[in-house]
């Protein structure tokens, strides 16, 4: 904190490097951009808990943007989310 003086400011400033092309790779985030938050160069998405509706949604949709030399985003789904989703989409009822 010393260096950044405030929460907002070391946000402010370690979101701008991410998106920097030699800038910070990876983040780890709990409870925090989850909404608002759009860095094409983010490739992988690491799913740890459960996320619904619109947030699970944003979360997903943030590593499939379009960045030179990207063709894909990655979502690796620790926690099971994506069995409620296909279950969703492809029950048998």
């Amino acid at each position: 904190m010393a260096r950044y003086g405030s929460d907002q400011a070391y946000n402010r400033e370690v979101i701008a490097d991410f998106g920097r092309e030699e800038g910070v790779e990876l983040l780890i985030v709990v409870d925090k951009l989850l909404v608002g938050f759009d860095e094409p160069r983010n490739t992988v998405l690491y799913l740890t808990r459960i996320l619904r509706e619109h947030t699970l949604l944003q979360a997903i949709c943030r590593t499939n943007r379009p960045y030179p030399g990207k063709s894909h985003g990655l979502i690796v789904d620790y926690i099971g989310v994506f069995d409620d989703v296909a279950r969703a989409l492809y029950c048998d009822e």
